[in-house]
């Protein structure tokens, strides 16, 4: 449903696995608990040593795996901008919120979901690859703690 990446006008399918990744995953589901591990791991890491008033950590369920690790920041822009200067790859999965797509905004008239919106205007995640070193994870939090 999107010709443009984040830019839905129709509601569509996200089917992209073909027998190539089929076969691959079905190699890759033997380490899942592992790498769900390493994951949760790292996200412990940022959840300890992140200490910067400019960003708020998220609260996560306690059985969360972390596909993710979303942050906030009121200056996505500059903190966009900080993070490639040094280095640090991030994502922005999610700058609209669905309820605001148009291919779903008619569902969703008159009714406001802040948390939503609010994720998609501050939120960035951090890199959380479950084979991400340790090392790495403690340069990403001393640099976003460095961020003014």
């Amino acid at each position: 449903g999107s010709e443009k990446k984040y830019y839905h006008d129709i509601v569509g399918v996200n089917s992209r696995l073909d027998t190539i990744q089929a076969l691959i995953l079905s190699k890759k589901i033997n380490n899942l608990d592992k790498y769900n591990l390493s994951r949760k791991k790292i996200a412990n890491i940022y959840k300890k040593n992140i200490r910067n008033d400019k960003v708020k950590k998220l609260d996560y369920s306690p059985g969360c795996v972390f596909h993710q690790y979303v942050i906030l920041t009121k200056n996505i822009k500059k903190f966009s901008e900080y993070l490639i200067k040094n280095d640090i790859p991030f994502g922005r999965h999610y700058p609209f919120p669905l309820h605001k797509l148009k291919a779903v905004k008619n569902l969703f008239l008159k009714q406001k979901f802040p948390n939503s919106e609010q994720l998609a205007k501050n939120g960035i995640s951090l890199p959380i690859d479950p084979l991400m070193k340790k090392k790495e994870a403690l340069y990403i939090c001393k640099k976003i703690n460095q961020f003014i």
